[in-house]
């Protein structure tokens, strides 16, 4: 039950306001579970017409609750790259199906190369080998955070985040630059990520080469 269980985490250590989980069932595949509805709207319908003021308000809102998310100590054993549980974990940048557990930072990115065109591999890792070869933070990340899972009150402000089931520990950098997989969403969106966890250039320029060729879609 692995997104309950998270969502419970979040709500204890941290100040992001998510869905309260009430009750949660394990079934073959995951879990059944109730948990409380967020009135609001979905950032999506209105993230081209923020003004500067909202936006800046908006992302204070959202870096002091990701603040705290990624301040949480990770597992003091097992492995480093891994869902909630230390299990396997979603992650729709990589592919549709669980991936993982990965014992190291290291072993994690050479799932990525290993999951890329095979022509190209040679390739990814010389273009990464710089930022890849440094020692991450690990910190825990919601990993799929977008306008259509933030939602936000009738000032604008914010009033949730939902959809925890992608919740894992992975590199500090990876929350920003996996945001930034939304390309399609423009320069609002780019800007209000970087407000939120800072602008990580090396490590995004990485990402984005490893997109083209290690594409779920």
């Amino acid at each position: 039950m692995t997104e309950p269980d998270a969502m419970r985490y979040v709500s204890k250590y941290t100040s992001l306001p998510i869905p309260r989980v009430i009750d949660a069932i394990p079934v073959e595949d995951g879990a059944f579970f109730v948990m409380t509805r967020i009135p609001g709207e979905h950032m999506m319908r209105q993230i081209t017409t923020f003004t500067e003021k909202e936006r800046s308000l908006i992302a204070s809102d959202l870096r002091r609750g990701f603040d705290l998310l990624r301040a949480l100590p990770p597992p003091p054993s097992g492995p480093q790259i891994c869902g909630f549980d230390r299990g396997s974990f979603l992650c729709y940048r990589i592919k549709h199906e669980p991936v993982g557990p990965f014992d190291t930072e290291s072993d994690f990115y050479q799932f990525l190369y290993d999951y890329s065109h095979l022509k190209m591999q040679d390739h990814l890792k010389n273009f990464g080998r710089e930022v890849h070869g440094r020692k991450h933070r690990i910190c825990l990340s919601h990993n799929d955070l977008g306008p259509h899972n933030i939602i936000l009150d009738s000032n604008k402000r914010l009033a949730g985040v939902i959809d925890w089931e992608c919740a894992a520990w992975l590199p500090d950098y990876w929350e920003y630059t996996r945001s930034c997989y939304y390309l399609q969403l423009g320069k609002e969106w780019q800007q209000l990520m970087v407000d939120v966890f800072g602008p990580w250039p090396e490590e995004l320029r990485v990402e984005q080469e490893m997109w083209k060729y290690n594409d779920p879609w």
